[in-house]
């Protein structure tokens, strides 16, 4: 009786499965998501240029079970380990479940593009010099001096064609903003680049010195001070004022004022009536370097007081 009609009951059963079939995936829920593509590589290339960041899941199920599902569960990713040569290749993508996404029965999953065209190259290291970055200006009165940063360069990894072309590494931007005094503190480096990375520390430490902002002032029209002249004397210069340039800090030298004597003629060691030419003194603070003083000498006629 069970082979009687066989061919009918085949065709039957085949249509009553295909109905079960069609009727159960009509009524299954679809969620699409978007999913970032992730490399994995553990031989000697790398990609070398920018690619498709991310791929399309469509995951089609019972709704109960994909609408609990979490995008993190959802891993996309191209393998690159069997790849030794340097060239473009068309790599298929491939997808890994986790957590919320495990053991969903029925599931359609559905990767949209199915493959990606990647350019690999060889991965190389190299030793780069770190450049502090500097933004702001230290508080008025003060100026950025010179820095030193620990350690001087760090190793970066990457492509060979675009690792070759690293010349300098930069931190963040450090502010010099309101400072006075010297400073130090740490600062995260950058590659620039998406494709290169640190291979080591992403963060240095650096020494500021700040320094008082130096100017420089010009008096003119000074009086002469004739200083230890002989009470018997008179002296008759040939010039009545001349003038001065000096360098310092500029909060100091804008706020000093002038003693009398700030040019000065020492005439202690006249002892006869006589023209002599004598040096012309500048009496500034320590603090303050003279760079010119006119003129240097001075012509003076020197007479018995007429008392």
């Amino acid at each position: 009786m069970l082979i009687k009609n066989w061919p009918e009951k085949v065709a039957c059963l085949t249509l009553a499965l295909f109905i079960f079939l069609f009727y159960r995936t009509s009524n299954l829920e679809e969620r699409v998501f978007s999913v970032p593509l992730q490399t994995e590589t553990y031989g000697p290339l790398t990609p070398a240029a920018p690619f498709l960041q991310n791929v399309k899941v469509s995951l089609k199920g019972e709704q109960n079970e994909i609408y609990p599902v979490l995008e993190k569960d959802i891993i996309s990713f191209i393998d690159l380990s069997s790849f030794d040569e340097e060239g473009v290749y068309t790599v298929p993508v491939k997808t890994r479940l986790s957590g919320t996404a495990v053991g969903i029965e029925p599931l359609d999953m559905i990767v949209d593009p199915s493959e990606v065209t990647v350019k690999l190259e060889r991965r190389i290291n190299k030793n780069v010099p770190v450049s502090v970055v500097f933004t702001d200006f230290p508080s008025e009165g003060y100026e950025f001096e010179s820095y030193d940063v620990n350690p001087s360069s760090l190793e970066v990894t990457g492509p060979r064609s675009i690792v070759e072309t690293i010349t300098e590494l930069k931190t963040e931007p450090v502010s010099l903003s309101g400072w006075n005094t010297d400073f130090d503190g740490t600062a995260e480096v950058f590659t620039g680049n998406e494709f290169v990375s640190l291979a080591g520390f992403s963060r240095v430490s650096y020494r500021v010195r700040i320094t008082q902002t130096t100017t420089e002032r010009k008096f003119e029209n000074i009086n002469f001070s004739f200083l230890n002249l002989n009470a018997g004397f008179e002296i008759e210069p040939s010039l009545e004022s001349g003038s001065l340039r000096i360098l310092g800090p500029e909060l100091g030298l804008n706020s000093w004022t002038p003693t009398a004597d700030l040019l000065s003629v020492s005439c202690s060691d006249i002892t006869t009536p006589g023209e002599y030419v004598l040096k012309v003194n500048a009496n500034v603070p320590s603090r303050f370097s003279v760079i010119q003083v006119e003129p240097e000498e001075i012509l003076v006629t020197v007479r018995e007081s007429a008392e």
